[in-house]
């Protein structure tokens, strides 16, 4: 979450950065091994 933050600068407030990291790991979910481990960003 972090990077989507410093790369994108339309991302840089919490709340967008938020919908983003949603939409990617619900588009995606089996995208990196991990995230099926960790259910949200935190």
């Amino acid at each position: 979450m972090r990077w989507i933050r410093k790369k994108y600068k339309r991302f840089r407030s919490f709340k967008a950065a938020h919908k983003c990291w949603q939409r990617i790991t619900s588009r995606h979910p089996r995208l990196f091994a991990h995230w099926a481990r960790t259910p949200c960003f935190w």
